[in-house]
């Protein structure tokens, strides 16, 4: 049975003006999503969310007193999220992450087995010489990484399929999954 569910873990504060224009500056609030897709073939998260070194790192930088900051406790991580849901984080075949920022990335460390999917434009932004947007501490952790090159069928019978939607960043993709009860589309930060 496919199955997918969604998952908070834990909180982005930034100015208003930051996700919406003319937002001003009033701090906003937003969710850090990650999802678990559950398929006959395999189990697999799209997006893993933050940790508490990027909690730790954005909260002490320049940017907090710009109304910049993270809300993450220890039990909002993707590790713990998924223990709270009868999940072991071993068991995490594969992470298709929408793109390597580090709010979607970061959690990696927690999912110890699982093969990263990326788009190659993606993988090349994030490890070129100049990517002040990367940070590899939080992707480049020895994840063995399957880049793909547009879309791409996960397991290979048209339920869980990647898709190229870049703009975000050079390569972020968005997830379609077909569930019996309709379409779902994972959309990252594809706006």
């Amino acid at each position: 049975m496919l199955s997918v569910t969604s998952i908070n873990c834990g909180f982005f504060l930034a100015p208003a003006s930051f996700f919406l224009a003319d937002g001003g500056a009033h701090q906003m609030r937003a969710p850090v999503p990650c999802f678990l897709v559950e398929h006959p073939r395999g189990k697999l998260l799209f997006d893993t969310g933050m940790n508490a070194y990027m909690r730790d790192f954005v909260n002490a930088s320049p940017q907090a007193s710009l109304g910049f900051g993270v809300e993450l406790d220890a039990t909002q991580q993707i590790g713990a999220r998924l223990r709270a849901l009868e999940v072991s984080p071993d068991d995490i075949d594969f992470v298709a992450l929408s793109h390597l920022h580090a709010d979607h990335c970061a959690g990696l460390a927690d999912i110890p087995n699982a093969t990263m999917i990326v788009q190659q434009a993606e993988h090349d932004a994030a490890f070129g010489e100049d990517s002040p947007m990367y940070d590899r501490t939080y992707f480049d952790i020895g994840h063995p990484a399957k880049t793909i090159d547009g879309q791409h069928d996960v397991f290979g019978d048209g339920s869980v399929m990647l898709v190229p939607t870049p703009g975000h960043s050079a390569g972020h993709q968005s997830m379609l999954v077909h569930l019996p009860r309709g379409n779902v589309v994972l959309a990252g930060d594809c706006c």
